[in-house]
């Protein structure tokens, strides 16, 4: 048994889980949405296959029903938070004549 299964006795379940068609067409598809927007330019450079675990792990459904009830978090507030990590954060932004990063 590994570290990581020491702290987590169902690791292994875990690990066929992520294994699943279901879940990696998700993986696949993200995957792929995030590596064309890095070619076009439209998001920051990234490491893509971490980006779109980290993605998957934020929707997972244990998390949403757990930010849900114990947390009371709203619907909302969590769509806001993973769009606010997840799109805008990722998003290149144009820098305007007056900003203040613009050196040039």
């Amino acid at each position: 048994m590994n570290t990581i299964e020491s702290f987590d006795p169902e690791a292994e379940s875990h690990r066929e889980a992520y294994q699943n068609p279901f879940y990696s067409a998700l993986y696949q598809r993200i995957s792929q949405l995030l590596a064309t927007a890095l070619v076009r330019g439209e998001i920051i450079d990234l490491d893509v296959p971490f980006t779109a675990y980290a993605i998957l792990a934020a929707m997972t459904p244990s998390l949403y029903a757990f930010q849900l009830q114990s947390c009371s978090f709203s619907r909302e507030r969590i769509m806001l938070g993973i769009r606010r990590l997840f799109i805008d954060g990722l998003q290149i932004r144009a820098q305007s004549p007056t900003d203040p990063e613009d050196k040039g």
